[in-house]
């Protein structure tokens, strides 16, 4: 499309047709265009037109009204589109930007966890704010008040960027005008930890403490039970429902998986069952009415939350900077001394490819190598019996 500084009559009178379709020569570039006003050129007319926000509004044919006379009507134009935009963005707030991208794009597209992320971080910060008149600064205080979680305020930074973009694509801001743009994210420090022998020790033996003093909730003690024993995503184990439990078959049979996608048909996954997690699956105790294998307090719910007791259980078993999460990783990083395959060990992680998983071993194969090489000096100190080790002045 031809930008040029101001039209004149003689750029109007020279436009041809060309190319077997119609064109637009708009005015820009210059501190006298009047952006948003150009002509379109059709194969047996020109027209004058104003372009705003992507949507074309003729004025005339450029043969019966004159090029200053079409500039005013462009200028009235666009001051009254623009005054109606205006309108259109005091009416809507970020609350309500929240509910829509909510409706139309998480939930067809997203985990549900951006729901939470609003509600926390969000909606106290900025929900009562005119989407049109949120500023980089409100977003940055918002940023920085987070700091010392910065993997949540990543996130949360990360959301606001997509729906004020969404905000732009529905007429509620000026498009360009994303509040976000421009504010670093923080540095976020590797999550990938294992736990050792000696804390898998450890944290079995608070296990056993808190069920023997009673002192934390058994549902919980559970579900952190078959983490351990499954290698699988929290969120998987606290959503897990009995009649996806196949305990003769030793599965579980997730009818939606991660990697599944909105508008495709759902693969799910299978998780092999060991002994020692169907030994936790057959100690649960079905609740009345309930169709979750971890009962929440309220009635029909799953429980909600493991951090409480994950927390509890890491300060007697003396584990730092640990999550649940962490039991992922450590499963996968025990498989392959274990003698399991990299490949199976993917397979049962539920990763898409070898490379993830590789990824979560290689923290746990420093480790590894670190043994081996003593173990290989070792063996070679013993086979050089004293000779390769003299030291001479």
């Amino acid at each position: 499309m031809p930008i040029v500084p101001q039209l004149t009559a003689k750029i109007v009178r020279e436009a041809r047709f060309a190319n077997g379709s119609s064109y637009y020569v708009m005015e820009g570039k210059s501190r006298r265009s009047l952006r948003g006003f150009g002509i379109r050129v059709f194969r047996t007319k020109k027209e004058y037109v104003v372009r705003y926000r992507g949507k074309p509004y003729p004025l005339g044919r450029t043969d019966l009204i004159p090029l200053q006379t079409a500039r005013e009507e462009a200028r009235k134009l666009l001051l009254g589109l623009l005054r109606g935009q205006q309108l259109a963005f005091s009416r809507k707030t970020v609350e309500e930007l929240s509910a829509e991208y909510l409706r139309r794009h998480a939930r067809p597209h997203k985990a549900p966890r951006s729901a939470k992320e609003w509600r926390l971080y969000v909606l106290p910060a900025v929900g009562d704010r005119l989407v049109h008149e949120v500023t980089p600064e409100q977003v940055q205080d918002l940023h920085v008040a987070m700091a010392k979680t910065p993997f949540a305020a990543n996130r949360v930074l990360a959301l606001l960027s997509k729906a004020f973009n969404l905000a732009e694509l529905w007429g509620w801001r000026e498009r360009g005008s994303n509040p976000t743009r421009g504010i670093q994210r923080y540095p976020e420090p590797s999550r990938r930890r294992h736990l050792t022998s000696d804390e898998y020790r450890r944290l079995g033996a608070a296990l056993a403490r808190a069920r023997h003093e009673q002192t934390l909730p058994e549902p919980a003690l559970a579900a952190i039970e078959l983490l351990i024993f499954t290698g699988c995503r929290p969120g998987e184990i606290l959503g897990l429902r009995w009649e996806w439990v196949y305990l003769e078959a030793k599965q579980i049979r997730l009818p939606k998986a991660k990697a599944d996608r909105p508008g495709k048909r759902d693969r799910g996954r299978v998780i092999w069952l060991n002994e020692a997690a169907i030994e936790v699956l057959a100690g649960v105790e079905r609740g009345a009415g309930n169709p979750h294998v971890f009962a929440g307090a309220q009635p029909g719910e799953p429980l909600k939350c493991i951090r409480r007791t994950w927390i509890a259980l890491c300060q007697t078993a003396k584990i730092e900077n640990a999550m649940p999460y962490t039991l992922r990783h450590s499963f996968v990083s025990e498989g392959v001394p274990a003698g399991v395959p990299l490949e199976v060990v993917a397979d049962l992680a539920g990763h898409q490819d070898v490379e993830t998983t590789d990824r979560v071993y290689r923290a746990r194969r420093d480790d590894v190598q670190s043994a081996a090489s003593e173990a290989l000096g070792r063996h070679l100190r013993e086979l050089t019996a004293g000779h390769a080790t003299e030291r001479h002045p």
